[in-house]
Parts: structure tokens; sequence; C-alpha cells
């Protein structure tokens, strides 16, 4: 009992050639990876590049030896000539009574308290 007038319908079978040729080239991609001649062109690329990585590491290594021991001579060297004068620089800053030349005491007496002279023609009081 189907549903009285509706209009029969029809199936498309859809167009598969499309994705055949898709299919189609990737097989033949798949099989021309297998040759022989891709095989062995394949292999010889793997073996400089591992040639290659090789000689890389070898550098490498080399430089590190060479960094060391340059670094060794430098101690060396620093050890036998010892270390620079200070720079002129680096020194503390002069002081004004360094400046002006006065010393002091250090220690105890030079914490005193100078006393200043009387200014002459006044009043000495508390003297």
């Amino acid at each position: 009992m189907c549903g009285g007038g509706a209009p029969r319908s029809t199936i498309i079978q859809p167009d598969y050639s499309a994705h055949n040729r898709l299919a189609d080239a990737q097989l033949q991609t798949m099989q021309m990876a297998q040759s022989p001649a891709v095989l062995a062109a394949q292999q010889g690329l793997q073996a400089e590049t591992l040639r290659q990585q090789g000689v890389l590491t070898d550098l490498a290594a080399r430089r590190t030896a060479e960094a060391q021991d340059t670094s060794a001579t430098a101690s060396r060297l620093a050890a036998l000539i010892g270390t620079p004068p200070p720079d002129k620089t680096a020194r503390a800053p002069v002081l004004a009574a360094n400046r002006a030349g006065m010393t002091r005491p250090t220690g105890r007496k030079g914490l005193r308290v100078d006393l200043q002279p009387a200014a002459t023609g006044g009043l000495n009081i508390g003297a």
C-alpha cells in the first residue's frame, strides 16, 4: 500500500570515472616507487645523506676540541702573566679633603671635632 499518486523515483548511478582516474594514478605512482631504479636512487641518496651527517659530526667535534684547546691556552697564559693592572677609571673618586691636600688622622682621633679659632676683634665668651 504505497502512497497514492506519487511519481516513481529513478535511481541514477553516480559517475565514478574521476575517482577511477585518481585511483589509477595513485596505483601507478606506487608501482613506480617500487621500481628498481627508483629504489637504487633512493638508497644512494640516503647513503650520501648519512655520509654528509658523519662529516658534519666530525667537523663539530674538531671545532669543539679547538675551542677547548684555545681556552686552555688562554688560561695558561693568564696564569703565567698574571692579572692586568687596574684601570684608572676604576679608582675611587677623590674627595674634597683629599683634593685640598688636607690630611685627617684615622681611628679615634679622626672623630675629633676641630675647634675654629676665634675671630679677631670680638669678645671671646665661653672660652
